[in-house]
């Protein structure tokens, strides 16, 4: 019986440590990351398609969700994007004035993440904080879906929950069963 709750324990473990990525959904698999010279930067298989986007000063970027899932297109400290979900088809658009490097990701996906180069990549050292990209959401409709908790999907979150409980339970019965003999 021991034997039994240390397996059912490990097993478990193993699961409850596997709940967050399975909440979040991992991020980008791709093996290979891509570079290319363009202003459409589209969100694939919980990729940024490029990675990189090069770009040149005064541009806009138009970010396209073409998963089922959806996704966010969020800048470096919150400076640029949104934290709005893209559903399928959703668009999103940002135009960069100063060169610069300007990361993003999907805070959806940890791992997938990408970055829009504007002209060499280097930055005037005067910048300052200020937003370097305006937003222009130009699919509220799209994001409306997905912006409110009842469009959060709570299978995973309840399954890590779940699983936490359980293994809980299973070391409680383990300690006290260990301690009576």
């Amino acid at each position: 019986m021991r034997r039994i709750s240390l397996v059912l324990g490990t097993v478990l473990t193993a699961l409850v440590l596997a709940a967050p990525g399975l909440a979040g959904g991992g991020g980008c698999h791709a093996e290979v990351q891509s570079e290319a010279s363009t202003t459409t930067v589209r969100m694939q298989g919980s990729c940024f398609t490029p990675t990189i986007a090069r770009v040149t000063p005064g541009d806009t970027v138009t970010f396209v969700n073409d998963d089922p899932a959806a996704h966010t297109v969020t800048g470096a400290s919150v400076l640029w994007g949104s934290l709005n979900h893209l559903a399928k088809s959703g668009t999103m658009e940002a135009a960069f004035d100063r060169p610069g490097v300007y990361p993003y990701v999907c805070i959806l996906h940890p791992g997938m993440i990408g970055a829009v180069v504007v002209g060499d990549g280097t930055a005037a050292l005067a910048a300052g904080p200020e937003p370097a990209a305006a937003l222009v959401d130009d699919d509220p409709a799209a994001t409306a879906a997905t912006d409110s908790p009842a469009g959060t999907d709570w299978a995973p979150l309840a399954l890590g929950t779940a699983l936490g409980v359980g293994l809980a339970g299973a070391a409680v019965t383990l300690t006290r069963r260990t301690t009576r003999r």
